[in-house]
């Protein structure tokens, strides 16, 4: 028994059978670059963020501005049940998350609640740009395996998408130039819903309407101008695909198919829609209904397409140099493969330059559109990761030819060294863009401390915007203003994504103070409820102190505050409240969702509260509800009689997000219902 035993036993030093070592062999072929390019890329890409490691916030123009809204949702809002409200932080204030999601806000949120409260609002916003960073690749493999490429060339995409660095969105300069991460974050959910239609479009299975449901409804609650460049890329996208035959799809013959099963697809995109709008309905329903309630967008002009591939072609925006010629190159090898029937190699052609021309058509169409100003300079980024397929293909078919001649994974070995040298020499010198936010400077500091203590609670400053003299003039900081109402603890009359208010002229008042007269800057600002004004320089201070109604109160390192006199008679800029004649008034709440006031007059007027108007703004006076006008500047007012007066002002609920929260709770219950039966008929099946 022992010698057969002996006889039939392998020896760990011999080699294995003939069929197992061939299974072996298969496995790991491939495997170096499909795997090996997104852990590299996740590798470089943490390289690239290591100078935004510490403790101060990460830098970005807006990173202080997402700290307070994100702080004040939490403090303000989520703890008390609220999933809106009026935010007092920016300008006449904004019901902040209307028109921009709270995808991005509750990413925080999540990021704090995994640490149990270690990490503070910048900290979880800084692991939020590093990761957001970090991952893109990852989706980028996902997107491209769902296109149809190999698994080798879905690796060195990973790497490839690294190449791609656009200001406007996606990349190094986005994240810590502006701090655009939500729509980081956006373009990560990009991909894997376009990643989950396109494996819709070939296999219509549950699974790939719930990924595809559930992305799209996050990009819609994050960043909704990152769902409209999805909807341009799928339309030129799936067209195309199914042209030149789908990904997967087989005739009989063996030849690609082109239109097998587009029913069950088409079903299963329709069933993906209706979910991701029931499951954002919390915020779209609101969104599409108070649309009249939109502020105006401010975002960067678009050049004329001649300049725009000019700057591409010469390395200014989008690569750095000589990668669009190594991109193009691909971009031609792709389209010489459509001849040999690869379904995915005209669609990597055809989406980014039908990108572009579409941008350009809708924005000859509708120049006025906010979103459709913004969407090429937004989606051109994405995009050109697409356009970048193409190279990914040919390193990945060059990879595989290779293996016919060396061992597989030298093969793979040698592409994935030259991608990782090929990015890290082209993306070496955005390295200098991440980083932290500079230390303030001792006059910028010095303001904070002194607001910090003179302001009454609530009170409201502005901060005369003289870019970049101010920024300057702050050590680096991108936004004074931003900072003073994050270190102060005060709402600031200077706007943060404007769109967003309904207070249109009050929004700009702080950056376009120096080109009015000094004394109609005070009467403005007063009506606008500012108390102070913080003066970076000494030509602006010497400008609006031509007007008495300005009163230094402090100066040091050439910043000086100003304090807003009011005319003689009438109410102080801290109470909110202003009038055509005499009066008084005293502020006897601090809540911004519950304004109290109480006004006394010897007639009766028009008292205008620096509130952004908003249908849901109820008023009562001394117990009785009275109607509230809606101001030439977009503020509150009512009818005052003479005499005393209690002015109470509440921001009360919204039908329209009653009917959306019961559209997602719906839209919830019904998915984790389906989620159950499935898993109940899987398991009966394995029985």
């Amino acid at each position: 028994m022992s010698a057969s035993l002996t006889s039939t036993t392998t020896s760990p030093a011999e080699p294995a059978p003939a069929p197992v070592a061939a299974a072996r062999r298969r496995w790991v072929d491939g495997r170096l670059l499909s795997w090996g390019g997104p852990l590299a890329a996740v590798a470089l890409s943490l390289r690239y963020t290591q100078r935004a490691w510490g403790p101060r916030a990460v830098a970005g123009d807006d990173v202080r501005a997402h700290m307070l809204r994100a702080q004040w949702a939490v403090d303000q809002l989520w703890r008390h049940g609220r999933l809106d409200g009026l935010l007092p932080a920016f300008a006449a204030g904004y019901q902040e998350f209307l028109f921009f999601g709270q995808g991005f806000t509750a990413l925080v949120l999540i990021v704090r609640a995994l640490t149990f409260g270690q990490l503070s609002t910048a900290g979880a916003m800084k692991v939020i740009a590093v990761g957001a960073l970090a991952a893109f690749p990852l989706a980028v493999a996902f997107l491209a395996r769902s296109y149809g490429l190999s698994p080798r060339a879905a690796g060195a995409a990973a790497l490839a998408s690294l190449l791609v660095n656009n200001p406007f969105g996606v990349g190094l300069s986005a994240v810590f130039g502006s701090f655009l991460v939500p729509q980081q974050v956006a373009a990560i959910l990009a991909c894997l819903c376009m990643g989950g239609v396109l494996r819709l479009i070939t296999d219509p299975r549950p699974r790939w309407v719930v990924v595809t449901a559930v992305s799209a409804a996050l990009i819609l609650v994050t960043h909704i101008i990152t769902a409209v460049i999805v909807v341009v890329l799928l339309a030129l996208t799936i067209p195309t695909v199914m042209l030149t035959g789908l990904p997967g799809r087989r005739d009989a013959d063996g030849a690609p198919s082109r239109w097998g099963g587009w029913r069950a697809a088409a079903a299963g995109l329709a069933v993906a829609g209706v979910v991701a709008i029931g499951l954002s309905a919390f915020w779209l329903v609101p969104f599409l209904a108070h649309l009249d309630l939109r502020g105006p967008v401010t975002t960067w002009a678009t050049p004329r397409l001649g300049s725009r591939l000019s700057d591409i072609a010469a390395s200014r925006y989008l690569f750095r140099p000589w990668v669009p010629w190594i991109v193009l190159a691909g971009a031609a090898v792709a389209l010489a493969r459509v001849l040999r029937h690869r379904p995915w190699a005209l669609a990597l052609v055809v989406a980014p330059v039908g990108y572009v021309a579409v941008s350009r058509a809708l924005m000859a169409v509708a120049p006025g559109n906010g979103i459709i100003k913004q969407l090429e300079n937004r989606g051109i980024g994405l995009a050109a990761v697409i356009a970048c397929f193409g190279l990914a293909a040919v390193v990945g078919a060059a990879a595989r030819v290779a293996g016919g001649v060396v061992r597989p994974v030298v093969a793979d070995a040698g592409a994935l060294a030259a991608m990782v040298v090929l990015v890290a020499v082209t993306s070496g010198p955005w390295i200098s863009i991440a980083g932290s936010q500079p230390p303030p400077s001792a006059g910028l500091t010095g303001a904070a401390r002194f607001l910090r203590t003179w302001l009454a609670p609530g009170a409201r400053f502005a901060e005369i915007r003289q870019f970049p003299q101010d920024v300057i003039a702050s050590g680096g900081v991108a936004h004074p203003d931003f900072y003073l109402a994050w270190a102060t603890g005060h709402p600031t009359l200077n706007e943060f994504n404007a769109e967003s208010t309904s207070a249109r002229q009050v929004a700009f008042q702080a950056e376009q103070a120096l080109q009015l007269p000094p004394d109609y800057d005070a009467v403005l600002f007063a009506r606008d409820g500012v108390t102070a004004v913080v003066s970076t320089n000494a030509a602006a201070t010497r400008y609006l102190r031509q007007s008495p109604a300005f009163a230094p109160v402090w100066r040091g390192s050439g910043w000086s505050v100003l304090a807003i006199r009011p005319e003689l008679g009438h109410p102080e800029p801290a109470t909110m409240v202003s009038t055509p004649g005499p009066a008084t008034a005293t502020r006897t709440s601090t809540d911004p969702q519950l304004v109290r006031v109480s006004v006394e007059t010897a007639s009766p007027q028009v008292a205008t509260v620096a509130v952004a108007w908003s249908p849901r703004w109820r008023a009562r006076l001394d117990g009785r509800p009275v109607p509230i006008q809606r101001t030439w500047d977009d503020l509150v007012a009512v009818n005052v009689p003479a005499g005393t007066s209690a002015l109470a002002l509440d921001w009360s609920p919204d039908p329209w997000s009653t009917v959306g929260v019961l559209v997602t709770l719906a839209t919830t219950a019904a998915l984790a219902t389906f989620g159950v039966r499935a898993m109940r008929r899987r398991r009966s099946e394995d029985r």
